[in-house]
């Protein structure tokens, strides 16, 4: 509950610092990434991960409740989101244009998604709950 895992399309670390908690750590090898915070994480902030082309995929930890409004809002190259059942709200534009999206998995514990959460999302062709 205090990381996130990450891929990014160059190898490297990403310089966000994408919650509500101090980064303690930000590294990258063996083909991932991990971002560890001094205190768990209960959301993903608004616009923490916005505009960033370097991110492929991210891992959110069990202990995050929200994501908030433009979390992930184009990211070109972000493929893969995993959300996890924690989570319960989804805020607008959260995943605006986010064009290499194809499909997505929400956990049924979502029981709130905000305006637009995928706007623009072009290549979007299935949405699937579990």
């Amino acid at each position: 509950n205090r990381l996130i895992v990450f891929t990014s399309i160059n190898g490297k670390v990403i310089d966000n610092s994408p919650a509500n908690a101090l980064v303690v750590s930000n590294t990258y090898a063996n083909g991932k990434g991990i971002l560890i915070f001094d205190g768990p994480i209960d959301y993903i902030r608004e616009d923490s991960y916005c505009n960033n082309s370097l991110l492929s995929s991210i891992v959110i930890p069990n202990s995050v409740t929200m994501i908030k409004g433009g979390a992930f809002s184009n990211c070109c190259n972000l493929k893969c989101v995993t959300i996890p059942n924690s989570v319960t709200e989804i805020e607008e534009n959260a995943f605006e244009g986010y064009s290499s999206l194809t499909s997505i998995s929400i956990p049924e514990s979502v029981t709130e998604i905000g305006n637009e959460a995928f706007r623009d999302c072009s290549s979007l062709k299935s949405i699937h709950q579990f």
